[in-house]
């Protein structure tokens, strides 16, 4: 039984103890018992709105009762009804058993039982009075936003995020994303606020206090995706094409130099996604959008149809002060919102079992449409280093979920908006793609769309619309139904295991899974792939043949010559590993020492490195292996091989407490990237090349991680020039420069104040993030403890979205960070959980932090902490001790992977000193996510840690 196994066994044993069973919920409204037709909102705001966090609204329902009952149920939470009345067609009053009207606080379902049964195909109309809160303590609902004006005053906002269930917290509501209905929402508001809303807002003066503003009637569209907003915010933005869509962009007024990059990519991105989908924006009737920067937000970004809602830091860019690399992440999350309004808004999934149908479809057009408007930007690669190697790594979890899965609770719901729905999803989409080929794919689409417009769908609807383009692109027979049920309906994905005998190579299949055991396996693979004598290396990605689900495949191929290779997956268009025997390991190896790399593609380079990495974690090569084939990588100057080779050794430097190993692997990396370094110098002045700008971050942020003299020296100068001239430092290179500014820092204290102050005076939203990202750098204990106080003080002037990055700074800035870290946590774990609210945050700081224990004694720490902490929230107890359990498996793995890389490195005859214990706490430079777009991933457990950081879903 493994560790893991064995806590929860324990817990269930504990809760057995409880003679009281728990009753079992009913989450879901009762399927088919309603058809909603129209909600009519009227929203009322005094002008105390900000001080009294109260609203007054009067909704009412139309629906269509579908069968014979004297029951209605429905959605609400927080809202007090001073009336609720019923009426038929006729206008007849029917009255309600029960005069309570309480949402049972689980579910949130309010059940109305009425006196008479209501009858089947009527159609009746339910008016609900009621006053509610502005939630103050969470970003969900309507709630409370705020800034600090340039005279130091702070300014008030009311503004939405429903995504998933928070809909029912502003009206009441039948809300999931089924129950599609027609919207009229009035708000009346003070008049020194302008209100913006999904559709096109008329207002009207009702006095010198108030105004009145009335939005069209929305098309058909699910609850979550209702939005508006009361603000003194103002717009910008123009109409570049005659006739065109008014597309706006809005924020507090002094961010308004920032907001041109959105006004002129939002526009161009809708334009790539009609001629892409061949469906107009405007078969919505929405003839505008809105796309609004809040500065407290949750989500990342949030899709609501003609009113699309981001954080700062995703909307805003500036272009003398803002890095490259935000500016990409501005157009890709535009991107992603606006593809939304066909996947997700147009036609939205069933239920939230099958996320992925509107995340996954985002998650491709965020980098293919964004490729559209930026064709030097090289999107289709990014997206395998970014998107595809991360989730194939958290996929690889036994306890991994399928792209469909069953979910009822709202805690579950929430749950499926993981890398699962958004990366795998996407990948999947994009093998479909090149299964198809790219113009079959885009009328499979269209096709789709125009079928089920305004309405909501499953899996099997968009493969039934797919297979018709597909004709003889799939195996004989079969539809992409039954070609696509086990990458959807079943977790995890296979490595394709490719062996030579005398005829030729014998291809195998299995899961693969963290724990190096193989599984039975039973996929239809896509199979293409490239063999040294091919003249058009990896180009052609369309499928060559199709590995069938059971049995092995035997595949005819004769090398020309002992060292001629064979690479599958050309450009990693397959969602699944691939692993070769020893022969054609080493004729691979012996190809990229070659010059030109033997012509093997820079992509599937960087998938030999993922691959192989993957393998050597799991037992399934060796760390010899691995850093032989490596050493191939003196050579190399691309960015994606780099990007993949320095995810694998992040994984390893936070994986050992060996301070041995630890200085051994980072001189084995210093010695691999000189060549890359080189070639892309710390004080570079070309900035106009987007992947050699990304190359120059990844080199110069692991450069000066490893202590390289040059790179530490140029990053202090800068640092202190910064300090002298008052003038930031290249945009490009601040996390580096401000985060070694801090870690070399002779003068720690000081150093760290300077740098919070400009963080405090500063308004640009990208520049705070980089500061409170590098101010994690500090090794002084005194300094870090303070920063981490004020991640939990509503006055410090850090933002309650920002109060977990700010801890896992900490915790990734220097090895030290996780003991002070963790001190922190246990000692302030209810100030955490109440200051975080709800937004699930605190909880995940107990796995974030854990899977980077290297050593007993903290793992000891915790179990103590669990065995003694009688005030802990069960929520917190449990994320506790599912990250404690995970943390001693780590521990298991660490003991092989040290043993390992000791007698790789030969340091198995040095003697430890006291003063430098294998259980003392390492001193390796920083792990952290930074400006280079590289997250530490040490291990299943950080990497799913990391997502939920350092990766915000929209």
């Amino acid at each position: 039984m493994s560790l893991f196994w064995l806590f929860l066994t324990l817990l269930l044993a504990h809760t057995k103890s409880t003679p009281i069973e728990p009753k079992t919920v009913e989450y879901r409204l009762p399927e088919g018992a309603v058809k909603v037709i129209h909600y009519d909102i009227a929203l009322n705001l005094k002008k105390d709105i900000f001080d009294t966090n109260t609203f007054t609204g009067v909704t009412y329902i139309l629906f269509k009762n579908l069968k014979s009952t004297n029951e209605i149920r429905l959605h609400a939470n927080g809202l007090d009804f001073s009336e609720v009345l019923l009426a038929a067609a006729d206008a007849k009053q029917i009255n309600f058993e029960n005069k309570d009207f309480v949402s049972d606080p689980a579910s949130d379902i309010l059940t109305l039982t009425t006196s008479t049964n209501l009858e089947a195909g009527a159609e009746y109309q339910l008016k609900f009075t009621y006053q509610a809160k502005l939630r103050t303590d969470e970003m969900y609902g309507f709630y409370k936003s705020s800034y600090k004006a340039p005279n130091g005053t702070t300014v008030y906002l009311a503004t939405t995020q429903f995504q998933a269930t928070h809909a029912r917290k502003a009206f009441p509501c039948f809300d999931e994303p089924i129950y599609k209905a027609l919207f009229d929402i009035k708000i009346t508001h003070p008049s020194i606020y302008k209100a913006v809303g999904n559709t096109r807002g008329s207002t009207q003066t009702i006095n010198q206090d108030y105004s009145a503003t009335s939005f069209a009637t929305t098309p058909a569209m699910s609850t979550y995706l209702i939005a508006f907003i009361v603000s003194d915010f103002t717009c910008s933005g123009s109409t570049p094409i005659e006739e065109a869509i008014p597309h706006l962009v809005c924020s507090r007024n002094e961010a308004v130099s920032t907001r041109e990059l959105a006004e002129k990519v939002g526009p161009k991105l809708m334009w790539a996604m009609e001629n892409f989908t061949g469906i107009a924006y405007n078969v919505s009737k929405i003839t505008k959008v809105h796309q609004v920067a809040i500065p407290d937000f949750a989500a990342g970004a949030m899709e609501n149809w003609g009113l699309v809602t981001y954080r700062e830091t995703a909307l805003l860019w500036d272009p003398e002060e803002s890095s490259n690399r935000y500016k990409q992440r501005v157009e890709t999350v535009i991107a992603h919102e606006l593809s939304h309004f066909w996947f997700g808004d147009l036609v939205t999934t069933h239920w939230w079992s099958d996320t992925f149908l509107n995340e996954g479809f985002a998650t491709y057009f965020e980098y293919f449409a964004t490729a559209e408007i930026e064709n030097d930007w090289e999107m289709e690669k990014q997206f395998v280093i970014e998107q595809l190697h991360p989730v194939l790594a958290s996929d690889a979890s036994q306890t991994s979920n399928p792209l469909s899965s069953s979910v009822s609770s709202q805690a579950q719901i929430q749950g499926r908006f993981n890398s699962i729905s958004y990366n795998k999803g996407g990948s999947i989409f994009r093998m479909v793609r090149h299964i198809m080929g790219e113009e079959n794919f885009k009328a499979g689409i269209h096709a789709y769309l125009e079928k089920h417009k305004f309405g909501s769908t499953t899996p099997t609807d968009l493969w039934d619309a797919l297979t018709p383009f597909a004709k003889f692109l799939l195996p004989l027979n079969k539809t992409f139904s039954i070609v696509m049920d086990d990458w959807v309906n079943k977790p995890g994905y296979p490595v394709l295991t490719v062996r030579t005998n005398y005829s030729g190579l014998v291809l195998t299949q299995t899961r693969f899974v963290a724990s190096g055991e193989a599984e039975k396996g039973k996929w239809f693979i896509p199979l293409s792939y490239t063999t040294a004598s091919d003249t058009n290396k990896f180009q052609s990605t369309s499928v060559k043949l199709w590995y069938m689900p059971l049995g092995v495949l035997n595949l005819l191929y004769t090398p020309k010559n002992k060292t001629d290779w064979i690479i599958f997956n050309n450009q990693q268009t397959g969602y699944y590993r691939v692993d070769y025997d020893d022969i054609l390991w080493k004729r691979i190896e012996v190809a990229l020492n070659k010059p030109g790399f033997d012509g093997i593609h820079e992509i599937n380079r960087a998938q030999l490195l993922d691959d192989l990495h993957n393998f050597a974690r799991y037992g399934i090569h060796t760390y010899t292996e691995l850093f032989d084939f490596y050493r191939y990588l003196k050579k190399e100057t691309s960015y994606y091989p780099w990007y993949a080779a320095m995810t694998a050794f992040s994984t390893m430097l936070a994986r050992t407490g060996d301070e041995r190993i630890r200085t051994s692997l980072s001189e084995f990396i210093l010695e691999l990237i000189e060549i890359f370094y080189n070639t892309h110098p710390f004080n570079s002045q070309k900035n106009d090349n987007q992947i050699y700008t990304h190359s120059r971050v990844l080199a110069s942020t692991w450069a000066c991680r490893l202590g390289l003299h040059d790179c530490v020296k140029n990053a202090l100068d800068a640092f202190n020039n910064y300090k002298t001239s008052q003038k930031r430092p290249d945009k490009n290179l601040r996390s580096v420069i401000y985060c070694n500014g801090l870690r070399h820092s002779n003068d720690t204290t000081n150093d760290w104040e300077f740098l919070w102050k400009d963080y405090l005076s500063t308004s640009i939203a990208t520049e705070q993030v980089t500061i409170l990202s590098a101010l994690g750098c500090a090794k002084d204990t005194t300094v870090l403890t303070n920063y981490l106080e004020k991640s939990i003080n509503s006055t410090s002037g850090i933002r309650p979205q920002d109060a977990l990055s700010v801890f896992s700074s900490v915790y990734t800035g220097n090895p030290e960070g996780v003991d002070i870290a963790l001190d922190f946590l246990l000692k302030n774990y209810n100030k955490i959980a109440a200051h975080y609210g709800s937004m699930n945050a605190a909880s995940s700081l107990f796995s974030g932090l854990a899977s980077r224990f290297t050593r007993k004694d903290q793992t000891d720490k915790l179990s103590n902490f669990l065995d003694t902490a009688t005030d802990l929230s069960e929520t917190l107890r449990n994320s506790a001790r599912a990250a404690l359990a995970n943390a001693l498996i780590n521990l298991e793995w660490i003991e092989k992977f040290e043993r390992e890389l000791t007698l790789y490195f030969r340091l198995e005859e040095e003697e430890t000193t006291p003063s430098t214990p294998s259980t003392s706490s390492p001193t390796t430079p920083k792990d952290e996510e930074n400006n280079s777009g590289v997250a530490s991933t040490s291990g299943f457990a950080t990497i799913t840690a990391t997502m939920c950081i350092f990766y915000f879903y929209y």
